[in-house]
């Protein structure tokens, strides 16, 4: 019986699959045995721990990148001008009304991403703490005044 060329390759993706007997050596055992009663010939070995893992952090990597090309570094201080999003504002959905109002002045930065505005009079029952998704940066020239 002529014996053929074969590759061995032992792969094991977690440390759970390890210790449920699914380990390189024993992989190797059972390739050994197949090879020998097929009549191959094992030519070389290759060993791919832990594949899993490292795909799992290159696709985290990835989905971190495309988040962070859509974000803004913002961070805003008391007393600074801020223009406010009219959406959710109000109960009805108007085309002609402005997507921000303002400018209103930073009261209070409560975090990095919570701030309370000093809201005028006319808008005194409306909750004034805001996150900063819902800012933007007011600069003279830019909006209409309140």
């Amino acid at each position: 019986m002529r014996t053929r060329d074969s590759v061995k390759y032992g792969r094991v993706s977690s440390k759970e699959q390890e210790k449920e007997g699914f380990s390189i050596p024993a992989q190797w055992k059972l390739l050994d045995q197949y090879a020998k009663a097929e009549g191959f010939r094992v030519v070389r070995e290759f060993v791919d721990v832990e594949t899993a893992k490292k795909n799992l952090v290159r696709a985290q990597q990835s989905q971190i990148e495309q988040a962070d090309r859509h974000r803004r570094a913002m961070s805003y201080q008391a007393g600074d001008q801020v223009l406010l999003s009219t959406n959710r504002l109000s109960s009805h959905n108007s085309k002609l009304r402005a997507k921000f109002i303002g400018p209103f002045p930073i009261k209070k930065v409560w975090s990095d991403v919570l701030v309370e505005l000093d809201l005028p009079a006319v808008m005194s029952r409306r909750f004034n703490k805001f996150h900063i998704s819902r800012l933007r940066e007011w600069k003279e020239g830019l909006g209409t005044k309140w």
